[in-house]
């Protein structure tokens, strides 16, 4: 199973980290020479074979690879297969002299992000920059993405211990031999114990937000007329009250 992938920061105020998968020292030059023609500030790396270019993925971070599609050992493009393999994103430019239209088709499908031809270096900065601004917006996606999944597990740790809490108190009404009935603020119904199912003759679903005055009706002892609604004065004078 690959790593997770490794994600860097980048910043266009900082140099370039490039890594050239290139046999030839004189088109490493001419890359060199093109994008700091640009006015990009370039650190490179230069392999040829894979095994020095898995040596240099895993001990070094770079910003870009470019890579010649045909070395003499190995294709350039294959190196996007070892990057997956060792589940580190980096973007790969292939680099390359003239290269057929299936050829051109493959290196795409593989993942390349763009492929400019050697006689068309002049092309190579703008392919750079664009490479490089995409990395950038994609590392910003994900990191918004990790961040958004912290705070749905934030949340999901917080609505099990709310869970929690509502099966403690609901023990705790269970225990109480006395008739519980309980409302929202504005006296509406939303739980009635057994004891108080059977003194209201309500159940608690049906009970369920009608008024406390029409489910649970308090009468004077001497006038046996109905007394006002304790709940609304509760609301009113904002503490608890005797009946």
């Amino acid at each position: 199973m690959a790593e997770p992938l490794n994600i860097v920061p980048f910043s266009l105020e900082n140099a370039v980290r490039l890594l050239f998968v290139e046999d030839s020292q004189i088109d490493v030059e001419s890359c060199m020479a093109e994008l700091k023609r640009a006015g990009l500030a370039v650190a490179a790396d230069v392999v040829e074979s894979r095994e020095e270019f898995i040596k240099q993925v895993r001990t070094k971070t770079y910003d870009l690879i470019l890579a010649d599609y045909r070395l003499p050992t190995w294709k350039g493009t294959e190196a996007i297969h070892v990057l997956k393999q060792l589940g580190i994103a980096i973007p790969l430019i292939v680099v390359t002299g003239n290269l057929g239209e299936e050829s051109s088709g493959e290196c795409m499908r593989l993942g390349a992000t763009d492929l400019v031809l050697k006689d068309h270096l002049p092309r190579l900065p703008v392919a750079v920059g664009r490479a490089l601004r995409e990395e950038s917006l994609r590392r910003e996606a994900l990191h918004a993405k990790e961040e958004l999944a912290k705070v749905n597990d934030a949340l999901a740790a917080q609505v099990s211990e709310l869970f929690v809490e509502k099966e403690r108190a609901q023990v705790t009404l269970n225990c109480i031999g006395d008739a519980v009935v309980c409302t929202d603020i504005s006296g509406k119904i939303t739980f009635l114990k057994l004891v108080a199912e059977r003194m209201t003759g309500w159940s608690w679903q049906e009970a369920a937000g009608q008024p406390m005055a029409e489910v649970f009706r308090i009468l004077d002892a001497t006038s046996r007329e109905t007394t006002p609604n304790p709940i609304e004065r509760v609301v009113s004078i904002g503490r608890c009250n005797t009946i």
